[in-house]
């Protein structure tokens, strides 16, 4: 009898500390409205889906290079290059793809469809009419993928580095994470470890301590977590082929840039992404990770500056 008492007040034990976790463990803590709005940097547009976080940069007149971010880190990951670029008179646009950075958290799925239209939604609002060159790293590889595929007099040129749909290995905890109700306890208790975890995975160095507070800082606004267990469901991150297939069916001209050493999206995965883009242009990048861009923007932005200035024939 005692025995079965202790068994029970175990298991009472047991379930209230595992009820009340997620709030001892909250660290969403502001609220991303219209106050925090007026206090943070950047620019903000309202669009169908709510406000996007945005930034122009270089000469009204250049051409134009937008970039799309990856799965979890905000636009300034693409800072640096897009200082070089605009030392060259390009004009760039750098947004946060809902859920990310200061843009809203909608309470919506966060699937291709969501990402194609705030793509669009933002160019229309900032009224960019020609062709863009498009730029895309990461889980924006395969938004800006999508986007060129269905939008292909809207993009000029287009730049995948180490783009996500291709069949890559998605961690355990990301498995885990899939599963309905397991995810949601998941993403409240120990979410933003995880998170943080694979974040950090993608670098080939060690972060500056500038990147981890910027990261920190946008990750405190709630819905953060909600939008990357969403899209973490409802993107297609490792089966996407069909995508890239159209791609090397297509015109556009596609230029693949890819760290030989990434931990995220395997450099081994190129070759499978030059057989369905046959005329995409590979630059392997030795001693670089998943994101070249940020930690060696001066082996990055020569490559775009030159694919987005091809020579003229008969020019030296």
């Amino acid at each position: 009898m005692k025995q079965r008492k202790r068994i029970t007040i175990t298991f009472i034990i047991l379930f209230t500390a595992l009820a009340i976790l997620p709030y001892i463990m909250e660290d969403e803590d502001r609220n991303l409205d219209d106050a925090a709005r007026k206090l943070l940097p950047g620019s903000f547009i309202h669009l169908s889906k709510g406000y996007a976080h945005y930034e122009w940069k270089g000469p009204p007149r250049g051409r134009v290079v937008v970039f799309v971010h990856g799965f979890t880190m905000p636009y300034f990951i693409f800072n640096q290059v897009a200082a070089d670029l605009n030392a060259r008179g390009f004009r760039t646009l750098q947004f946060d793809l809902y859920g990310r950075g200061f843009s809203d958290r909608p309470q919506v799925d966060y699937n291709p469809d969501l990402f194609d239209t705030q793509i669009k939604d933002l160019l229309d609002a900032l009224h960019v009419k020609g062709p863009v060159f498009l730029t895309g790293t990461s889980m924006g590889g395969l938004v800006s993928a999508t986007f060129a595929v269905r939008h292909p007099d809207r993009v000029s040129r287009l730049v995948l580095i180490a783009p996500a749909g291709l069949p890559i290995e998605i961690p355990f905890s990301g498995k885990l994470a899939r599963l309905p109700g397991v995810g949601e306890y998941l993403m409240a208790t120990i979410g933003a470890r995880l998170i943080q975890k694979g974040t950090l995975t993608s670098f080939y160095g060690v972060p500056a301590e500038d990147f981890i507070n910027r990261y920190k800082e946008a990750a405190r606004y709630r819905g953060y977590k909600r939008a990357i267990l969403s899209s973490l469901r409802n993107m297609p991150l490792e089966s996407a082929q069909a995508i890239f297939e159209s791609l090397g069916r297509g015109k556009i001209p596609v230029l693949l840039i890819w760290g030989k050493q990434d931990r995220v999206v395997s450099f081994s995965l190129s070759e499978q992404a030059v057989k369905l883009m046959p005329r995409a242009d590979l630059r392997p990048l030795d001693g670089a990770g998943h994101v070249p861009h940020y930690e060696f923007p001066e082996r990055v932005s020569p490559l775009l500056t030159k694919f987005f200035l091809p020579q003229r024939p008969g020019r030296p």
